[in-house]
């Protein structure tokens, strides 16, 4: 699929949102993890939507490591 590379104005809203399923101590949870954020003037789309994405893949990490943690000390 070909995408126009500015097919995103500045103002417009980019979001983007991972859901990542994990086990804690035999047990499934879901970990779901986004960004809204406005292309900035002088930014193009794909420089929004990485901006985006990086919040997303670092935040989901942290989320998941202070969730793992969290669980794991309410049920030790």
């Amino acid at each position: 699929m070909k995408i126009q590379k500015n097919y995103l104005q500045p103002g417009d809203t980019v979001e983007v949102a991972v859901t990542h399923e994990i086990v804690i101590s035999g047990e499934k949870s879901w970990i779901k993890y986004g960004v809204s954020t406005k292309v900035q003037p002088g930014e193009t789309a794909e420089m929004a939507r990485e901006r985006a994405a990086e919040g997303v893949n670092e935040g989901v990490m942290t989320t998941v490591r202070e969730t793992v943690e969290t669980v794991r000390k309410a049920t030790s």
